[in-house]
């Protein structure tokens, strides 16, 4: 610009005094010099646009050839593009540290806006829900029925409970509501928690104490009962036949009674597991030989690794085994089944033992009570096996579940 305002200065005087000539040479000199300024600033404005363009494309690999002139515009726009970049990455870090503290929760974390849509979601959710991916709350009914709308109905701070299978177990989960506000913008974050150990835990407690407090009780009543009963039975003092009679159905009964009672016992008074580590492989083939005369059962083995193992005691993780295997044998009738084994790792690392039966499917009123102590549907069952295993599995630090599907229903045990 000052160039030009020179130029300009000298044309005019050089008109003023007729040197026409002259007057030429610096109007072109100020024509060329305009020229140059408006090139010079289109450039740079076009620099800017790009500069801009890639700001919002998140691309910084743009750069502009320096020159040695300090002041020149080039190596702003490159210090630019370095404070950029710095910033950038700065973000990123912070983006892939947050996410990693999302990953090592073990609740499971769901983000969506106030549309629903799934902004983030970590690997518990996942894991839990038995997903792979999910966009959007709607999408979470095609993998468990009923799910969307359980998400939908969920009150803010007023937890709802789901209950649904997987192909390896039967689950209850939590859901939890909490909503943050932004500039006008409502973001939803579900916590989403798998309950069933907890209920499981805080089920097979009550039943402890209620056990020992109707083993103690009931005990004390029967003794002295059954004690007088027969005394008086072998004293031959009673000439009367009907008191007799009497007697001994009163000691027959309280017998009776002392048996129930003692199959309460076993509940309260499973040994505390002896610990050592179990090949898998030897355990299953151990307790499908004992079976091998069953001439209506067919035995499935797939184990996925052979050195696969346990840290647990053995003969009680042996009678769980036989247990539920009897129990898929029993659901043939007279018909010939199939009983399906099959033992594998997780990514968690928990050791996975799931024996299915294509035997009858258990209605679902009988499988919400079949863990129940003294819950039977058999004639001749003492409705303890499935409550001794589940709580043998809790000893263990592990689990039992039930999954059912159209043509088989499975036995999922867990361990940690």
């Amino acid at each position: 610009m000052l160039l030009f305002g020179v130029s300009l200065s000298v044309a005019v005087h050089l008109y003023i005094s007729e040197n026409y000539l002259l007057v030429a040479v610096a109007l072109i000199t100020m024509i060329a010099t305009v020229v140059n300024t408006v090139k010079l600033q289109t450039s740079q404005i076009k620099k800017l646009e790009y500069i801009v363009g890639a700001i919002k494309n998140r691309d910084y690999t743009f750069s502009f050839v320096e020159s040695t002139d300090k002041q020149d515009i080039n190596s702003y726009l490159n210090s630019i593009k370095q404070m950029l970049e710095i910033a950038q990455k700065e973000i990123e870090d912070k983006e892939r540290y947050y996410q990693y503290i999302l990953d090592n929760i073990s609740s499971g974390i769901i983000v969506t806006n106030q549309n629903n849509s799934v902004l983030r979601y970590n690997k518990a959710v996942s894991e839990i829900l038995s997903i792979s991916n999910i966009s959007h709350i709607n999408n979470l009914s095609s993998y468990h029925i009923g799910l969307t709308e359980v998400f939908k109905a969920v009150k803010p701070l007023s937890p709802q409970t789901f209950s649904f299978s997987t192909e390896r177990e039967q689950l209850k989960i939590s859901i939890l509501l909490t909503l943050w506000e932004k500039d006008g913008q409502i973001t939803k974050i579900y916590t989403v928690n798998n309950i069933s150990s907890e209920l499981e835990n805080k089920e097979m407690e009550s039943w402890d104490r209620l056990t020992r407090v109707l083993t103690h009780e009931i005990m004390n009543s029967l003794t002295p009962i059954i004690t007088i009963s027969s005394t008086l039975v072998e004293s031959n003092k009673i000439d009367d036949a009907d008191t007799v009679e009497g007697l001994k159905v009163i000691s027959s009964t309280g017998g009776s009674l002392v048996e129930f009672v003692n199959n309460y016992r076993k509940l309260s008074r499973i040994p505390t597991p002896i610990m050592e580590p179990i090949y898998v492989e030897s355990l299953i083939d151990r307790s499908v030989k004992l079976f091998n005369n069953s001439c209506n059962t067919e035995f499935e083995v797939d184990i996925n690794q052979k050195d696969l193992m346990i840290f647990a005691d053995d003969g009680l993780i042996f009678q769980v085994v036989v247990n539920i295997i009897k129990n898929g044998i029993e659901s043939f009738g007279e018909g010939r089944g199939k009983i399906i084994i099959d033992c594998y790792c997780e990514i968690n690392e928990d050791v996975v033992i799931k024996i299915s039966d294509t035997g009858k499917r258990i209605d679902e009123d009988v499988a919400e009570s079949m863990f129940i102590p003294f819950f039977t549907t058999k004639d001749s069952g003492s409705g303890i096996g499935l409550s001794i295993s589940r709580q043998i599995m809790r000893l263990h630090n592990g689990s039992i579940s039930l999954s059912q599907s159209k043509d088989r229903k499975s036995f999922i045990l867990k361990f940690k």
